[in-house]
């Protein structure tokens, strides 16, 4: 994809979103859904491999062993993906009080109506000059 059919894509999406909020978060949550279905089949079909694998090793014996322990790698890598730590990011994080104009501008209410995300617990500023929200 080019940069401008992305550009194109974004402005279309983010038109759609002011437009239509409840069919365009149905279409996100749907997409989620469908990632998160994708997964759950993976992880479905790695079990049922594990389990004919370990079936498998009264016949097999040693490459039904083989099987299993590679199935069961696959099934581990695939499990772990799913568990995601974030880190606090590394800057100065910023309060109400200490920085009241800043928050007036961003003004909470109306970035969670504008973006529709969720209320901003803390503002942080970072060397590479952008704020991020995050939520511990």
């Amino acid at each position: 994809m080019e940069q401008a059919e992305y550009d194109a894509l974004v402005t279309r999406m983010e038109r759609f979103a002011r437009e239509e909020p409840t069919a365009y978060a149905r279409r996100v949550y749907m997409l989620a859904g469908l990632g998160y279905g994708f997964l759950l089949v993976v992880v479905v079909l790695l079990l049922c491999l594990a389990v004919l694998a370990l079936a498998s090793i009264t016949r097999l014996r040693v490459i039904g062993i083989k099987i299993f322990f590679v199935v069961a790698a696959l099934l581990w890598v695939v499990m772990r993906s799913l568990w995601v730590r974030l880190a606090a990011p590394d800057g100065t994080p910023l309060s109400r009080e200490g920085s009241p104009e800043l928050f007036s501008i961003i003004a909470p209410n109306k970035l969670q109506r504008e973006f529709m995300v969720e209320r901003l617990d803390q503002v942080w500023v970072t060397d590479i000059t952008y704020i991020r929200t995050w939520q511990g």
